[in-house]
């Protein structure tokens, strides 16, 4: 029951911001006790249920860009297999190290967008630029099974200069292609566990719908600051589980 009920939390959240819940569920899985390799394979497998849910919801309503998230996926879906790969035999401490200084270059994004709005417009208009962006996206995404969506989202919105509502619902679309191959990847390799998954997918079905729902009646400046206080709180709790546990 308590897995079911942190996959109903962080799927809304998710869905709402359009970072997949991934990236709440990991540190809170691993201050759990889980072992890294099963906490991957189950964030990336209620991921994956919960951007189903949204993804149908946003493309019924037309949000979002599909284009930019086909381009990203060029170069995620490659790399998330590589990033799967990496997970294995990874210890605990160098995981969770790894995905500290993950948390805090997002953060740092964030709080960069007015200096990264002043890069030329033909950085971001280049269609190179995305699928290059989508290989760092992947990589991390198949690792630490956060489907995408948190490292996309700061991308979208710091260096594409997409609206908040527009970068959670693109960031969806993305989430889904990148979480199917993490799980695929997962899957041929032999690191399948459902232990955990079968009481968190009906919890991100239910937060998919709940987040949709959601999304309708916020603002985008409350997205921004949803996700970066969200930024803050994690990166305070991976460095309080490092040096303390």
């Amino acid at each position: 029951m308590v897995f079911f009920i942190i996959a109903l939390v962080t799927s809304t959240i998710g869905s709402v911001l359009g970072i997949g819940g991934g990236i709440i569920i990991v540190p809170t899985l691993l201050a759990l006790g889980v072992a890294q390799g099963l906490t991957a394979f189950s964030s990336s497998l209620t991921v994956f249920s919960m951007a189903v849910i949204a993804c149908y919801h946003h493309y019924r309503h037309q949000r979002g860009d599909l284009k930019t998230a086909l381009l990203i996926a060029m170069g995620s879906v490659p790399f998330s297999i590589i990033g799967s790969s990496f997970n294995q035999g990874m210890s605990k401490q160098l995981f969770s190290f790894l995905y500290l200084v993950l948390l805090a270059v997002l953060l740092l994004l964030m709080f960069s967008e007015n200096q990264l709005r002043k890069l030329p417009t033909s950085l971001y208009k280049n269609p190179i630029a995305k699928p290059l962006f989508g290989c760092f996206i992947g990589f991390f995404a198949g690792l630490f099974g956060v489907g995408g969506g948190p490292i996309v989202v700061p991308i979208l919105f710091s260096v594409f200069h997409l609206l908040p509502k527009d970068v959670a619902a693109t960031s969806s679309y993305v989430t889904l292609i990148t979480a199917t191959i993490t799980l695929l990847t997962y899957g041929l390799t032999g690191q399948a566990d459902f232990s955990l998954g079968l009481w968190m997918i009906p919890g991100a079905i239910l937060g998919g719908q709940l987040g949709a729902l959601l999304s309708k009646k916020i603002s985008n400046r409350l997205v921004t600051l949803l996700f970066n206080a969200l930024l803050i709180f994690l990166l305070g709790q991976q460095i309080v589980q490092l040096l303390f546990f």
